[in-house]
This record gives structure tokens, sequence and C-alpha cells, in this order.
């Protein structure tokens, strides 16, 4: 595959110019994360730790103290900002683009808290940041957060932040219009998504006259606690945006699972998912979607779903990753990156998977350069 990603990377880096004219805005989460691993033994004789490495480990350890007390260390690898969001534009600032970032980034006083300062471009806070803890295990990662709510219409809170920073009306409007690629991001996570989805949808309906060049791409996000008559208006909500753009929606293979049970009533392991079947998968999945674009991707193989037809590429598997949280965002950001290229679905999912298959193995959000050298090297490190 190393082959024909420098073929791909070379045609970027020819493109770098124009493309990082392009615009695109990401929304509409964002949160604090303190990355940890969980500790399994504290190391007394060689002073470093041992971690839980997988999350069936860890599982068994905690299902093996029920009716009794324990204890976790954990080790503090990094706080950072966090969610899909911020993920996603740090990935996409790495390749050359600096989206219009708006979310949930305001600290106690208000102003957008500093451990937002690092995130590319423009920043719109319209609400307090959530915090969220990330457990780091060698074959995933576990999020635990608060429940977040949020007071009033959040579209109306993310049009006052616009008048507020640019002091003139109409400032949102003229950057969703204007924008080649917009990004939305972390459905189910946000109690008050569907409003701010559909408040979206009104604004692009009234806005936006039909440009398939332009692209909407969404992420929703692990839904396993959201019922099936949410996620039916969710997909049907997407459907409608695709008179408006190119749209794309991206899953990974727990959650394309999750909506074989819940909404073409079937069902079946991760852990036996052939390629044969991940293509099938997708292809009922795109059918019932109605839009343009359907991703699944996973940490072996992804599959891209078109009107033109479905391309597989197989992903090499890291069995030790320096970090996981935030690898399906750079994937996003990637496949984003590459549809403003102008490359087919083929090297859009061979770039992607490459692309956060370098951030899991580096643990660094790669630029063009960089990816050239971990092309070239091999496996990325």
């Amino acid at each position: 595959m190393d082959a024909a990603i420098n073929d791909i990377l070379e045609l970027m880096a020819r493109n770098s110019g124009a493309v990082s004219r392009k615009k695109v805005v990401a929304g509409f989460d964002g949160f604090i994360d303190t990355i940890m691993k969980p500790v399994l033994k504290a190391g007394a004789e060689t002073g470093e730790p041992v971690y839980f490495t997988s999350m069936g480990q860890f599982g068994a350890f905690i299902s093996a103290q029920s009716h009794k007390s324990a204890s976790i260390e954990m080790e503090v690898l990094d706080r950072r900002a966090g969610g899909n969001m911020p993920n996603f534009s740090r990935g996409a600032a790495a390749l050359g683009i600096k989206p219009l970032c708006i979310g949930m980034l305001s600290g106690a006083d208000g102003n957008i808290d500093p451990v937002f300062s690092s995130l590319p471009g423009e920043t719109i806070s319209y609400a307090p940041a959530g915090t969220a803890s990330a457990l780091e295990f060698d074959d995933g990662k576990l999020f635990l957060a608060p429940r977040y709510t949020l007071d009033g219409s959040p579209w109306e809170r993310i049009g006052r932040s616009f008048a507020a920073r640019y002091g003139v009306s109409g400032a949102l409007d003229k950057r969703l219009e204007s924008a080649d690629l917009v990004a939305c991001l972390n459905w189910s996570e946000l109690a008050f998504a569907d409003k701010l989805w559909n408040d979206l949808y009104a604004a692009c309906a009234a806005l936006f006259c039909r440009d398939k060049q332009k692209h909407l791409l969404f992420d929703l996000c692990d839904f396993t606690r959201k019922t099936t008559d949410e996620l039916n208006k969710i997909l049907s909500l997407i459907t409608q945006f695709a008179a408006l753009r190119n749209v794309v929606v991206s899953l990974n293979i727990h959650e394309a699972l999750l909506l074989e049970e819940r909404i073409l009533k079937k069902g079946g392991s991760a852990e036996t998912v052939s390629e044969d079947r991940m293509e099938a998968l997708g292809n009922e999945l795109f059918a019932l979607a109605g839009i343009d674009e359907l991703i699944i991707h996973s940490h072996r193989k992804s599959v891209t779903v078109t009107a033109e037809g479905t391309c597989c590429s197989v992903t090499r598997f890291c069995g030790s990753p320096k970090i996981s949280t935030g690898a399906g965002d750079h994937f996003n950001a990637a496949y984003g990156f590459a549809l403003l290229n102008g490359l087919s679905a083929e090297e859009r999912l061979a770039f992607a998977n490459f692309y956060a298959r370098a951030y899991i193995e580096s643990g660094k959000s790669q630029n063009i350069s960089g990816l050239q050298e971990l092309a070239n090297a091999g496996p990325a490190r």
C-alpha cells in the first residue's frame, strides 16, 4: 500500500497551495480530555508500571470486584483539548487546512479556555467546555464523561457568538454558505444535538443552492445509548442534507454493526466481519440512507460506498498504539482533505487509512512531509 500512498502524497504536496485555501467549518463539541492508562501492577521491582493491555482484561478485573471494594491507579498521559471537533481540526491543520472551529470551548470566565489555544485557525465558543476521561488500551479506548446539558437554543447561542466576535449580523451564514466542507461531528454525546442539527439544516436549506462540489461530513459517534426512533430521525435528517451538498457519513465498525442490528434488524460480531460482509453491510446501509458516500472503517479494513460502486482497503493492524483517542477523527480529517484534493474514492480511503495509522503509531498528527517519510520508511513510528 505504501507505494500507492507515495503517489497520493506527491499529488497532495503539489496541490498544497490550492487546497490550503479551501474553507472548512467543523463543529460542534469540545471537551477537556484527561488521557489515562489504568495500572494493573505498580511495578515495585522495576519502577515501571504494568498496564491493563486490553478492555477485556480491564473488564474482567472490574467484574471480579463485584461485592468487594477496589482501587485502580491511573497514569495520566496528557490533558488536552478533546472531542471530535478539536481532534478533527488538529488532523486537518497538520495537513494544511485550518478549519473554523465552532464548539464548547469556554472556561469558567466565559472566555475560550487556554487548553484550546492550540486549536488551529479561528475558534468560536458558544458554551462551556465539557470534561472527559479517556482510558487507553491496546485494543481501544473507554470514555467517561458527565452528562452535558445546555439551556436555550444552541444555534441561537452560536449566532450570538458570531455576532459578538465579528460585530455584524449574518457572519455565520456567510461562513456556512462559502464552506467547501462542513464537518458535523459527535451527535450522540450531546443531549442537544438533535435540535442543533435540525436548526443547522433549516439554516442551510434557506442559504444553500444545490452544489455537489461542496461537502457535508457527518460522524454520529458511538450511539449505543440512543433509541431506534432517534436513529431513524437523525438518518432522515441527514438524507435531507443530501439535496444540498455531497453528503458523507462516516461510521466505525461498532457503529455500523449497531445500525445493522437496530435498523436492518440483523446482527453479528465485530470480530467476524469479513471483507465481503463489510462491503455487503456498507451497500445495505448506503441504499437505506439516501446519501452520496458511506464509509465504514475499522482497525483492520475500511469500505467506501458511492453511487459508482464499492471499494475496500485493508488496514495494517497496530497491536501497540501510542494513542487511540482521536484516531477516527484523524481518519475523517484525512478523508475530508482527500475530498478537497479531488481524489477518487479508492484513493480517499487508502489515504485516510494511512493517516489514521500514522497517528496511532507515531502518537501525533502528521503533515504531508512527515507522512512521506513514514511511507518511505515502512511502518509508521
